[in-house]
């Protein structure tokens, strides 16, 4: 600040009071270690003097700045204000970037974190990780990873879980073809083999009979479902079908030159045309195998299937084609026998909840309207007139029917959670990356230990038909809610 010779010390104490809120009654000037008398003026203060100002200030005035509410940010502006725990990503070892993605996708599922976090004080690791199996290492590591995860600000080197895989499976040990790094490796096959040993450890955390479902491993509790197939003869009508029953940890959606949505590769995927020994006929027949699911897992997870082997060239190629995918997936069509009476009994529970709110009659009380004779009437669907007698007769499902066959659980919805994408056009090379869903309408990016937050609208991008990232495997959660009150 400036002052002229003639200002007393009024002056200064003034612009004083305007830089540090500190009142004059206060304010004590220091100048060489001397305090500055009140009858003194500055005269004697040369060009450049500092001083020294103690006393306490009175409350600090508002700040002069306009209010910006968190939801008034971009989700860039957010991403820098993020402070959460879940967002540490994982150091990239050398084409590590498969096991980096799926497993941030697995580690999205909180039961999958608390099994292991079980078994970890079950089997502790100073008293069993020396004579413990390859499988077991694993499950341990991918504990320890993700503890420390949870307690990290900077990225996480996952190295003592490489070395547990690769020990487990060895197949992801192998070298390139320069030799000098690890050559990249699928993700599926990462996420299968995790899914193995996993299963071999996760069988004595305890689980309650509304979990398990005959499952006995944490695995299979929340990622196995059940399909039922039916094999007939197309070429024998009179031979018998044969149906089996099959557990699956994932669903495939096939990719052919008309596929564009998720719902219509399941659809091919359910039905394959093969040729076996037919037992009526004496020679190899032709075969339609269709599956139907009867059993729903939590975690549905979808494998679009982009890779395949070339036999002109042999040479595995990847499908670039656009396939989109619903961030709510409904799998009623895809069910069959008992699963799917008790889903759609509960469909007609939530449909008769929505039209009791909107005043409409349920299904077990037709409404009543004033007939042109003026006696009371069924309210019928020709548009208000009278029923007829076939029309006025009971439903031939009440709502006590439908509550009583309807599935306690869920309706068959779905909502996507997390994703691994793959980006490039050569399969046995390119780049994988993690998203799960944060909150909201927003996402998180996990690329290596790049980790940023980005909008829904970026993963409705990554259904593929170019060189950006696309989607290879999808996971979903089952939508579980309690019946309706109806």
């Amino acid at each position: 600040m400036s002052l002229t010779e003639d200002e007393k010390l009024q002056g200064l104490r003034d612009k004083l009071r305007e830089l540090t809120n500190v009142p004059d009654e206060r304010q004590k000037i220091m100048f060489k270690g001397k305090f500055v008398k009140d009858d003194a003026g500055v005269a004697g203060l040369p060009d450049g003097a500092q001083v020294v100002l103690t006393g306490t200030a009175d409350a600090l005035q508002a700040a002069k700045t306009q209010v910006i509410f968190a939801e008034d940010l971009s989700v860039e502006e957010k991403s820098q204000l993020v402070t959460d725990r879940d967002l540490p990503g994982y150091k990239n070892l050398g084409n590590t970037c498969y096991m980096n993605s799926t497993l941030q996708c697995l580690r999205a599922a909180p039961e999958l974190r608390e099994a292991l976090a079980t078994y970890t004080m079950l089997h502790p690791p100073a008293q069993n990780l020396r004579s413990a199996s390859a499988s077991a290492k694993l499950t341990l590591a991918l504990d320890a990873l993700w503890r420390a995860q949870a307690q990290a600000s900077e990225p996480v080197v996952p190295l003592q879980f490489l070395l547990a895989l690769r020990n487990a499976n060895p197949q992801f040990a192998e070298m390139s073809s320069s030799g000098v790094i690890h050559a990249q490796q699928d993700a599926e096959e990462c996420l299968n083999q995790i899914w193995v040993s996993l299963a071999e450890q996760l069988k004595d955390v305890p689980t309650s009979k509304e979990e398990n479902l005959g499952q006995d491993n944490w695995v299979d509790i929340l990622f196995s479902g059940e399909s039922e197939y039916v094999l007939r003869s197309e070429e024998a009508p009179d031979e018998p079908p044969i149906i089996t029953r099959e557990s699956f940890r994932k669903l495939r959606c096939p990719i052919g030159f008309t596929t564009s949505y998720l719902v219509e590769g399941l659809r091919e995927g359910s039905k394959e045309t093969l040729t076996k020994m037919s037992p009526s006929l004496g020679r190899n027949a032709l075969y339609t195998r269709t599956s139907h699911i009867v059993r729903l897992p939590k975690y549905l997870t979808i494998q679009f299937m982009r890779f395949f082997w070339r036999t002109d060239n042999n040479q595995k190629t990847k499908v670039v084609r656009k396939v989109q995918f619903p961030f709510k997936l409904d799998m009623l069509e895809f069910t069959g026998g008992e699963l799917k009476e008790s889903l759609t009994a509960r469909r007609q529970l939530m449909l008769a909840e929505e039209e009791a709110k909107l005043g409409i009659a349920s299904l077990n009380k037709p409404a009543k309207v004033a007939s042109p004779n003026g006696g009371g009437a069924s309210a019928g669907t020709n548009g208000g007139d009278a029923m007829t007698a076939e029309e006025h007769k009971e439903p031939k499902d009440t709502l006590a029917e439908y509550r009583e066959k309807a599935n306690p659980t869920t309706a068959g919805y779905y909502e996507l959670f997390a994703l691994v994408t793959h980006k490039g056009r050569e399969a046995d090379s390119g780049h994988y990356v993690g998203w799960t869903k944060h909150k909201d309408n927003t996402w998180i990016k996990y690329d290596d230990a790049d980790v940023k937050i980005v909008p829904e609208k970026d993963i409705e991008m990554l259904c593929g038909g170019g060189d950006w990232h696309m989607a290879y495997l999808a996971f979903y959660k089952r939508i579980d809610e309690p019946l309706p009150k109806v």
